[in-house]
């Protein structure tokens, strides 16, 4: 087992080159399942959700060559597989193969998915998505399998905006015939990514960013070239660093104003925060108001961003209030926090968060963004932190330690023994 063990107290100053987005480079990665041609996916960041995935269409018997950091995908020789048990319980985003598959090869099996333990996230609205526009869904022990018996267009409306439901019907939906019309859709700017490289592979798509996307479908794609976005959440990630610990940052690949709510928070709490083109730069301040947040799908304030700011939360003066409206159990580091020192109480879908002082202790990671908070945590805490189980921390942030470290940060990677606690 690997962890990072952590000489809180450092400020951070100097410049990040943001990676770019995880969210957007993974679904992608299943869009190339719908062409024989090549798809090239350009500076992939190098982390374990992307290995997996890769893994996953390996299997599919396409061929998978990476040429630096940029990943090329050649569907030519694609052979209908089941998709791994192993690398799907452990890469939520694998149920993007669900609509690319159905697309490609009219079926697919789909154990079900995991990723992080942040909530149920069940697919079952893909599910009847999915069998609103043709799809026969049949539920089994351990996984799903679905067989396409029309492939045609329709009208869906979402219940809920979902990314991963939006994904897969715009990527099942560019193959199909005639027109599919998704209302109550997730408006991310993953989502126009998604479309972006769609369209460039000759897919007919608009409206993405808005709830409604409309989906013409043609008789094959092509190969295509796509630089995703930058990682909106690894560049929140280093904002809410530099205001925990003090100092100033400069991120480049941030967009100011995908950050609006968060920067406004920041603010808040005296920091400077100021974008110029494709950067952004974070001046710490020292009030450390009491936050009052709710998260919701976007534009509202990202859950994946909610441990993290818990962090400073627990830096501020005062009880800070913290909703989280989209999964149910994404508290969880909440405990952690705790053994810190943090002062935390928890009523149903709210936390309650009273600043003070946070002390190094040994802790563990038990999700992604959850993991990336504890790092926070040691940061600006007294003393020494070790965080056991990064290996969450690895599925979303590459060189996470390297780059923290180049700002000033003391943390080490090492290899340990499992806390049997």
């Amino acid at each position: 087992m690997e962890s990072y063990v952590i000489n809180g107290g450092n400020r951070l100053y100097g410049s990040v080159e943001v990676q770019r987005s995880k969210n957007a480079v993974l679904p992608m990665l299943a869009a190339s399942l719908l062409t024989e041609e090549t798809v090239t996916i350009e500076e992939c960041p190098q982390i374990a959700d992307v290995d997996a995935m890769v893994k996953l269409l390996s299997a599919y018997s396409l061929s998978c060559t990476m040429q630096g950091s940029s990943i090329s995908v050649s569907g030519g020789n694609a052979e209908y597989t089941e998709v791994s048990p192993d690398l799907s319980k452990v890469l939520r985003s694998s149920c993007c193969l669900l609509g690319a598959s159905l697309a490609r090869f009219g079926q697919v099996f789909l154990p079900l998915p995991g990723g992080c333990a942040i909530g149920a996230r069940p697919i079952d609205m893909h599910l009847a998505a999915l069998s609103k526009l043709g799809v026969l869904v049949r539920e089994g022990e351990g996984g799903v399998y679905c067989r396409r018996e029309r492939f045609s267009g329709g009208e869906v409306t979402l219940p809920y905006p979902s990314v991963g439901a939006t994904e897969n019907l715009m990527l099942y939906a560019s193959l199909a015939e005639g027109e599919t019309i998704v209302r109550g859709c997730a408006r991310e700017p993953e989502i126009v990514d998604l479309q972006t490289l769609l369209c460039r592979m000759g897919a007919n798509i608009r409206g993405a960013g808005t709830d409604a996307i409309a989906i013409e479908g043609v008789k094959r794609l092509h190969g295509a070239r796509m630089l995703p976005m930058p990682d909106r959440i690894e560049c929140g990630t280093f904002l809410l660093a530099c205001a925990c610990c003090g100092g100033e940052v400069t991120l480049f690949g941030g967009r100011e104003e995908k950050f609006d709510l968060l920067c406004r928070k920041l603010r808040q709490n005296g920091c400077k925060v100021w974008g110029e083109n494709d950067k952004i730069t974070i001046k710490s301040g020292d009030l450390f108001l009491p936050l009052s947040v709710v998260t919701g799908p976007y534009p509202a304030f990202a859950t994946d961003l909610q441990p993290l700011l818990c962090v400073l939360a627990a830096r501020c003066e005062g009880e800070s209030r913290i909703r989280e409206t989209v999964f149910e159990s994404r508290f969880s580091h909440l405990e952690e926090l705790r053994r810190m020192g943090a002062s935390v109480r928890i009523e149903g879908d709210t936390a309650f968060v009273a600043g003070g002082t946070l002390c190094g202790a040994r802790v563990r990671a038990k999700d992604l963004r959850g993991g990336a908070a504890l790092v926070l945590a040691g940061l600006c805490a007294e003393g020494l932190t070790q965080i056991d189980d990064i290996g969450y921390i690895d599925r979303g942030y590459a060189n996470f330690e390297r780059k923290l470290s180049l700002l000033g940060a003391r943390i080490w990677r090492m290899s340990c023994k499992k806390n049997s606690s």
